[in-house]
Formats: structure tokens, sequence, C-alpha cells
């Protein structure tokens, strides 16, 4: 198979990503510098534009990821750039991205991250049930949001979504709390299909979370949206960051009746 290569080097771009409250306000450049390494395309030899892959085109999908965005990390920026590039441009083998941060102190030339990732479209897709919830603010919208969310996700495809159910909140007892100051929940379950590892899926959920206001307070402190992943076709996995099946998906009724739906329903 030939490889070959485009390369964009020094696209400058001003947004407003960074872990200050003073970098999302007031905003800064961006370098971005980029190898997309393609499969030998018809427009090499045909020389027409249409049959190859325009980096104009790749600067547009860079440039739109870039400024309809606000992240933290350009480590989180740098990641969202790679899922954009495979998404749209299926002949993608492998890209390289340099994402710098050139007026981050005045005794520095620049700091930056620089990533490669290969493209996972052509990998096995495996079945997760998610179990998805919401307590604060406008749960419903919170929750369709978060289903919009995780329907972007490259190389993923939701197979079905189970009706929204209002469920009481759990408690810890370790904080004294009421339960009558807390809002109900409403929770549904999503069973999807995806290629990513269960490891890196983990890590999509948690950047959705973080984009739909997610604050971790103490233990079931009410949040504005929970992803878990309850399984993931037959893995077990028993680390520090996961556990697989999810431990207690049997014992909680607001787990039970979405999931009951799915399987149910299962394609």
């Amino acid at each position: 198979m030939s490889e070959n290569q485009i390369i964009i080097r020094n696209l400058k771009i001003f947004a407003y990503h960074g872990v200050h409250d003073f970098e999302k306000q007031n905003g800064q450049n961006f370098v971005i510098n980029i190898i997309i390494n393609i499969n030998k395309l018809p427009g090499f030899s045909t020389d027409n534009i249409q049959d190859t892959i325009s980096y104009s085109d790749v600067i547009k999908v860079i440039n739109k990821t870039v400024t309809d965005n606000k992240y933290n990390l350009i480590e989180k920026l740098a990641e969202s750039i790679s899922d954009q590039i495979f998404l749209n441009f299926k002949s993608v083998i492998s890209i390289e991205i340099t994402v710098k941060k050139p007026d981050i102190k005045k005794n520095l030339d620049y700091a930056a991250v620089k990533i490669k990732r290969y493209n996972n479209i052509n990998k096995q897709k495996k079945r997760a049930v998610l179990a998805l919830g919401s307590n604060i603010g406008d749960r419903v919208n919170y929750l369709n949001s978060a289903i919009e969310s995780i329907k972007r996700l490259p190389d993923t495809e939701i197979l079905k979504v189970s009706k929204f159910h209002e469920t009481e909140p759990l408690i810890s007892n370790t904080n004294n709390q009421d339960i009558n100051k807390y809002n109900k929940y409403i929770n549904c379950c999503v069973e999807i299909q995806t290629s990513y590892s269960p490891e890196m899926l983990m890590g999509m959920c948690l950047g959705i979370e973080s984009a739909h206001n997610r604050t971790r307070e103490y233990k079931w402190s009410p949040r504005t949206l929970d992803i878990d992943i309850l399984t993931y076709e037959n893995e077990v996995r028993n680390s520090e960051y996961l556990t697989l099946p999810h431990p207690h998906m049997h014992e909680r009724d607001f787990v039970q009746g979405p999931l009951k739906e799915i399987k149910e329903n299962s394609i």
C-alpha cells in the first residue's frame, strides 16, 4: 500500500483554550503543524483536486475544531483535531499533530504538545452499554445533548436509546445529606457500537461530561451529566480507573429499568 503525506506548517488560529479564565475570555494565538499520512489517491495521477484530499478542506476542518470549542488543555485540542480529520477524510492512515501556544511567557518561545494517532476505522467494532444521568438544570436537554455528542464520536454508532426514567437520587451518609434537597434524576441507557477500547471510550465519556459542566464535589454529588460504562462486550476490567462490567449496575433501579429496555430491544 502506497503511503503519501499532506503537510501543513504553522497554521495560526486565534482561539479561547486554556486552564485560566483569562485565556478563555481574552483568547490567544495557537499554531498548528500537521502531517497527514494517506493512501495514494487517484488525484496523484489525474491531477484533479476532486480525486485527492484538498489541504484547504483540511484547514477548514482544523479551523472549525479550534474555534468552535473551548478546552482547558491543548492535549485535548490536539486529540479533537485528530478525531475530526479521521471523521472527515476516510483515506487518512495516521496523523502527527503539534499544537503550540507561542505567547505563553515572555522568556519562552512556545509551549506545545505533539501527538501521533492511527486511524482505527478498520478495527473491529464492539458493543457497549452506557448509563446516562442528570439531576441539575434542564435534565432532559443535558441527556439529549450528551446523546448527540456520543453520536458524533468517530467510528461510533448508536444502536439503541432507552426511554428516559425519573428516579430518586443516591445520597452519601458521610455528608449528612438531606434527600429532599436534591432533584430527582433523569436516567437512560444507550447501546453503542464502537472501535474505541474501553479505556479510550471512558476518556471520551469523561470529555463529554466535562463539556456539559460536570463537577465532582463529593461522592454522589448532584451533577449536570454522569456517564458510566456498564458493559463492553464480554470484557472484564478491574483497574484503578475502570471496572467492567460495572460493579453496581444490578443493584441500582435507575440502571435496571433502562438496561432492561436495551436488552429486550437489542439489535
